[in-house]
């Protein structure tokens, strides 16, 4: 649950908020209450209520891959294992993105991502993941893995 004063702020002192064609925007719920605060100067302007950092995300072979020293794994999650590991029913196998120093438990080295999945990376906040239906640890909503930061050296 979240809680916000702004609306209580809003209906205290009469604040509008008016987009770049002067047409009155709101930007939250309304509500009767009023929070009592007093302001040196109550003008301020909102210029953009977006991130201004653009994302910049390209597909990546997995030559890349191995120079930024990850590898693509496939572990099979048969049995009491792979329970944990499974995104839908009657999945058999999970690829996943581990470094090159991790052990490979029971998963073995892939020299192409599988059809339908692919390796992407984030320039801009320098990380990957995978992108596909058995990729893990998976976010359903994104069809792919959990973001991995590399790290520099």
């Amino acid at each position: 649950m979240e809680i916000s004063i702004i609306p209580e702020i809003i209906n205290s002192k009469n604040i509008q908020i008016f987009d770049d064609k002067n047409i009155k925007v709101s930007i939250c719920k309304k509500s009767p209450f009023y929070f009592n605060l007093i302001f040196s100067e109550p003008y301020f302007r909102i210029n953009n209520f977006e991130s201004s950092d653009e994302i910049e995300i390209k597909r990546i072979d997995i030559s890349r891959l191995k120079e930024l020293n990850y590898r693509l794994v496939a572990i099979d999650i048969r049995g009491v294992y792979g329970r944990n590991m499974k995104n839908y029913p009657r999945q058999i196998k999970s690829y996943m993105i581990k470094k090159k120093t991790e052990p490979l438990e029971r998963g073995y080295i892939m020299d192409r991502p599988p059809t339908d999945h692919f390796i992407e990376m984030d320039i801009t906040n320098n990380r990957i993941r995978l992108k596909g239906r058995n990729s893990y640890p998976h976010i359903k909503n994104e069809n792919a893995s959990k973001w991995i930061q590399i790290k520099n050296g």
